[in-house]
């Protein structure tokens, strides 16, 4: 079987690959999605696996995640990386309330749940919103761990195909609010009676309208998160970058 090269620009033309080529995965009972930029650490894939394995009720689970650059001629830690929290209520309307709106789709999941959230999302073609879509779509469909482990080392840049355009940008795509039509009707069969409480439409504000002001209180706050996250986690993310610089 010959397979042919195709041009990828972005993620919706990823996730819908990874539809195409289902029979690769047909036989998994996991599936876990990783780009080229990213580094998952076996022993905590193996934890999720265990998790899910002991917790039928959950969809998915992931760990702590930090990015890492190379300057100077080395690799150091940069920041940590925000991987999506435990939300475990029953009720979605909760779960959504209490999601930290982190990317969901490098977390180890149950794959007859993966790729119910792909085929959603072969509705819309926006790649910006194709993210957002999966992230709300697992959100909804059920529960999320996060486990207690450093799972997920992320290279800083990310390739430029990936970055979040920017919203003046954003907006001249002419199917981006049909798109989004489509998005918050799967999300919320009710958003036309409670859109202004709809988590999807909460997203949209903030990436349209969010002019807050980045104060010097606000930075000592984030360098204090920023340094807090790396001691508590710094003989995981040590022995990454040692070895890293020894390749």
């Amino acid at each position: 079987m010959s397979l042919q090269k195709k041009k990828i620009n972005g993620m919706n033309d990823i996730f819908r690959e990874i539809i195409q080529k289902y029979f690769f995965l047909n036989k998994y009972k996991y599936c876990c999605f990783v780009e080229d930029d990213n580094f998952i650490f076996p022993q905590s894939l193996a934890k999720s696996k265990k998790f899910l394995e002991e917790n039928n009720d959950y969809i998915a689970c992931s760990g702590r995640g930090f990015i890492f650059s190379y300057m100077e001629k080395k690799y150091s830690y940069l920041n940590f990386y925000t991987l999506p929290n435990t939300v475990d209520d029953i009720n979605a309307n909760i779960r959504f309330q209490k999601y930290n709106k982190a990317l969901c789709y490098y977390s180890l999941f149950r794959k007859k749940y993966f790729f119910k959230i792909l085929k959603k999302i072969t509705k819309i073609t926006d790649d910006n919103m194709s993210e957002v879509f999966f992230n709300f779509l697992a959100v909804k469909f059920g529960k999320i761990k996060e486990l207690n482990c450093i799972y997920l080392a992320r290279k800083y840049p990310r390739p430029k195909i990936y970055n979040i355009p920017d919203k003046n940008d954003w907006i001249k795509n002419n199917s981006l609010l049909k798109d989004i039509n489509t998005v918050i009707r799967n999300i919320d069969n009710n958003y036309l009676i409670n859109l202004s409480n709809n988590s999807v439409f909460k997203y949209l504000s903030l990436r349209f309208f969010n002019n807050k002001k980045i104060t010097i209180f606000s930075k000592l706050v984030f360098y204090f998160k920023k340094y807090l996250f790396y001691l508590s986690n710094r003989y995981a993310i040590n022995n990454f970058i040692n070895n890293w610089n020894h390749l």
